[in-house]
């Protein structure tokens, strides 16, 4: 017959290891997808990235707002989103929500010439050095009319 004491600490060793393990996978920092040249894109970073200017002010001056959605008085939020590589350059630019009216391709035409951000940063797990990475980054961008 095994000792009760030693049955009680087996358990409190394997509840130790367990909920470790489990933290260490909600804990972990995975790729979302891959780039063309093989290196991991990420949504969520320890740092995320960041323009090293105003972004708001940046789109006010640079958005034409386009012809034919002033015409038919089209408004509404496009939702951009975009790779900041880690060279802080931008990439792979795309549109999650339309509102159509030429809107979109202007805010993606803005988007893409957009100056150098600061490139996002994670910790590497076992040297625990701050690294570069690709960072997915979601920008929304309103048209709205003057009253």
């Amino acid at each position: 017959m095994t000792n009760p004491l030693a049955r009680y600490i087996a358990a409190i060793l394997f509840t130790l290891v367990w909920c470790n393990t489990a933290l260490a996978q909600k804990n972990k920092v995975e790729a979302d997808s891959i780039a063309p040249d093989g290196t991991p894109i990420y949504k969520y970073i320890e740092q995320m990235p960041q323009a090293p200017y105003n972004v708001n002010a940046y789109l006010a001056t640079q958005i034409k707002y386009p012809e034919y959605a002033q015409a038919n008085n089209i408004e509404g939020k496009v939702l951009v989103r975009f790779v900041v590589t880690k060279k802080g350059l931008i990439d792979s630019v795309s549109v999650l929500q339309s509102v159509g009216g030429g809107c979109d391709e202007e805010a993606m035409r803005v988007v893409r010439s957009m100056p150098k951000w600061k490139p996002g940063r994670m910790k590497r797990a076992i040297a625990k050095k701050w690294r570069k990475v690709n960072v997915y980054y979601t920008l929304p961008i309103s048209f709205k009319l003057a009253d």
